[in-house]
């Protein structure tokens, strides 16, 4: 009989450095980065459990999903004790946009199935398997735990759920496609790879630059929960933590500078030096880089690039059509 305990399961980072010979090494399949909800499912007895990658405050476990997933929940026998990792999206074929999304997963789960019935059922894209019937096999080559994937959707039988399919071939014509079709772009991962190792996987990304002006900046966290439920100072207690950005728009006939959200990203010594001496800063000219624009004018994932001493901050002028 089969021994399997509902658990807490990290998903794995992806947090390696792109490499040109990634494109051509065998050893490296590529697949589409989905813009989703990352999400560990786990095939239980009483059915299929779902937690995210983000402990909740209170706890510290990561927070789980099921119940605004009546459409994946059914219970399946037969994949009692598989974990499978991936991601919820909107569609597995066309974009999905992680907003749309969280206006499910960040819904109570009675809003989330009225919102699924509207808008579509959520699908979930699986790219790795951790336990195969009880089996823990994350230590085993991915090549081997795909395998596992295979079988393990088949069994499940669910026309919601599909397998991300990588290619070997022809890596960078496929980047470029997953642009074109308004991907956030694609992720490299070495065959031999364990879970759990986040330097075996690669994002590739595609970013555009944005010129802002440094506004102040917000306090970094003084302390951090582990999903042990352990409390711990920062490394950075007591220095800034973002920094808040803005640009200019024409209001009434007159440029009024303008906050728009806040950038991450800063190096040790500059969070120091930012720390130490706030007023050099604020008002200078930055370089982030961002995935897009939205409409409202905040940026996605914005990160502190370079300073612009060139640049004068009555140059940093918000273009509605930018993206």
């Amino acid at each position: 009989m089969i021994d399997y305990v509902f658990q807490q399961l990290k998903p794995m980072k992806a947090r390696g450095k792109f490499q040109e010979m990634m494109y051509t090494s065998p050893d490296y399949v590529e697949e589409i980065k989905y813009d989703g909800h990352r999400m560990v499912a786990q095939a239980c007895r009483e059915g299929t459990r779902f937690t995210s990658d983000h402990p909740a405050k209170s706890s510290g476990l990561f927070v789980e999903n099921t119940d605004s997933l009546p459409h994946l929940f059914k219970p399946v026998p037969a994949l009692f004790g598989t974990a499978l990792d991936g991601e919820a999206v909107t569609d597995l074929l066309k974009r999905s946009k992680s907003n749309k999304v969280t206006t499910i997963m960040g819904a109570s789960s009675g809003l989330a199935i009225s919102r699924q019935q509207t808008a579509g059922w959520l699908q979930f894209a699986v790219f790795d398997c951790l336990f195969f019937k009880g089996k823990d096999i994350r230590n085993r080559p991915l090549e081997e735990r795909q395998q596992y994937l295979f079988d393990a959707i088949k069994l499940w039988n669910n026309p919601y759920v599909s397998p991300v399919i990588g290619t070997f071939k022809g890596k960078k014509a496929f980047y470029d496609e997953a642009i074109r079709n308004g991907h956030e772009g694609t992720i490299f991962k070495s065959l031999s790879s364990r879970y759990g190792n986040p330097n075996d996987w690669v994002k590739r990304k595609h970013t555009s630059t944005f010129d802002m002006v440094v506004m102040g900046f917000n306090p970094a966290r003084e302390t951090s929960k582990k999903v042990t439920g352990e409390i711990s100072e920062t490394k950075y207690k007591g220095q800034i933590g973002t920094i808040k950005i803005g640009q200019y728009v024409m209001m009434n006939g007159k440029l009024v500078l303008t906050p728009y959200g806040k950038c991450s990203g800063i190096d040790d010594s500059l969070r120091l030096a930012m720390t130490r001496n706030p007023t050099q800063y604020i008002g200078t000219v930055i370089e982030v880089t961002a995935q897009e624009r939205n409409p409202s004018g905040l940026l996605r994932e914005p990160r502190y690039s370079r300073p612009r001493p060139d640049k004068r901050p009555e140059d940093c002028i918000y273009n509605p059509n930018e993206s």
